[in-house]
């Protein structure tokens, strides 16, 4: 019965639960402390030293409505959006609501996105947004921003979208790895009006020739948290730029003492000398954002797994 009602009281606040809610996604911490069949169970008062603040975003999601993205008012002063997200996570899993980690940490086989990329950006999880969608005419659930990026308006907050991007070319530059687009490409993100050729806006590089085809490289950041994987190999993305850069300057493979490192120095600097000094990656799949930092727009990288042309043509032998 809807009438049941619950007490929980987190650091002195108090909190009513009625039974709907805590079997809104069960079974769960509440479920086991309040309707439980032992005598222990009997209970209808539990005080614990969760975060009150918190809660009221799970009180919501118990209710039926809808919590994520979180709306700025949901955010605890205490926290940035990117904390409160992570704690919320900890307390769903701390009450046992399997709905609501889900739904903040998806499975990374159904989406093929690093769940850090969702907390990291304080957005819902959903499938990443095609790039060839993005640059078609076709009409897409996104609005398309020409100092912010492309990415959704909630409660005058703007929330960049995660972007896929399968099949693309890398070239290690101004010491990150950019992707290299066609000037096709480059002109219809432009109609779309993204990157407008006007002086805020950080410069393209080239065009660079590779493989018979000429290339652009926009603007382009690695997030914090970006992971990269090199060869089947995992690297957080700071690591193999570091890599990267030791492989330009000349540096010898006795430098790094971690196999999976050294394996990534001695691919790369094969690269590096039969590609006359550059280092390219075949990027197999890209995941990033299109949106603003330091007062420019960024193709700000999230994820990008990578193999180097040697190793892609030996799996293309095989």
């Amino acid at each position: 019965m809807s009438g049941d009602q619950y007490t929980v009281v987190l650091r002195g606040e108090t909190f009513t639960l009625y039974r709907d809610q805590i079997e809104f996604d069960s079974p769960n911490y509440f479920t086991a402390l309040f309707l439980g069949d032992f005598r222990e169970s009997r209970t209808q008062r539990v005080a614990l030293s969760r975060s009150p603040d918190l809660f009221r975003v799970i009180v919501e999601y118990m209710s039926g409505y809808t919590v994520l993205p979180l709306a700025p008012a949901m955010v605890p002063s205490t926290m940035t959006p990117e904390t409160a997200l992570a704690n919320l996570l900890n307390d769903a899993e701390y009450y046992q609501l399997s709905g609501l980690v889900r739904l903040i940490r998806p499975a990374p086989c159904a989406l093929l996105v690093p769940p850090e990329a969702y907390r990291a950006f304080n957005v819902a999880p959903r499938a990443t947004l095609k790039f060839e969608d993005v640059l078609s005419a076709a009409k897409l659930d996104v609005v398309f921003d020409s100092a912010n990026g492309i990415g959704r308006r909630a409660d005058d907050d703007w929330q960049p979208v995660l972007i896929s991007i399968e099949g693309i070319k890398l070239k290690y530059e101004d010491q990150v790895l950019r992707p290299m687009l066609t000037v096709a490409q480059q002109g219809k993100l432009t109609s779309r009006g993204i990157f407008q050729p006007i002086a805020r806006y950080s410069p393209w590089t080239g065009p660079v020739p590779c493989d018979g085809t000429l290339y652009v490289m926009p603007p382009t950041e690695y997030t914090p948290y970006a992971t990269t994987r090199l060869n089947g190999s995992e690297f957080p993305a700071q690591r193999l730029l570091r890599i990267c850069a030791f492989v330009s300057s000349g540096g010898g493979a006795a430098a790094f003492d971690v196999p999976t490192e050294k394996s990534a120095f001695l691919s790369l600097s094969a690269a590096y000398n039969a590609e006359n000094r550059n280092i390219f990656v075949w990027c197999r799949k890209l995941i990033f954002t299109i949106s603003r930092s330091s007062g420019s727009l960024y193709f700000c990288i999230v994820h990008a797994d990578c193999v180097t042309r040697d190793r892609l043509i030996s799996q293309l032998g095989s």
